[in-house]
């Protein structure tokens, strides 16, 4: 469990950068909202 949860929290450093450059991409595009439903952990926000 503990392994998960910091392959998890490694995993979740990018997506998060990825998720924030398709965010801040001038033509937003659908996958910038749709992304983070499928980062480790967003679901409990």
């Amino acid at each position: 469990m503990l392994q998960a949860l910091n392959i998890s929290r490694y995993e979740r450093r990018e997506l998060d950068a990825i998720a924030a450059t398709l965010n801040n991409h001038p033509r937003k595009s659908s996958m910038g909202a749709y992304l983070p439903k499928f980062l480790p952990g967003n679901a409990s926000q």
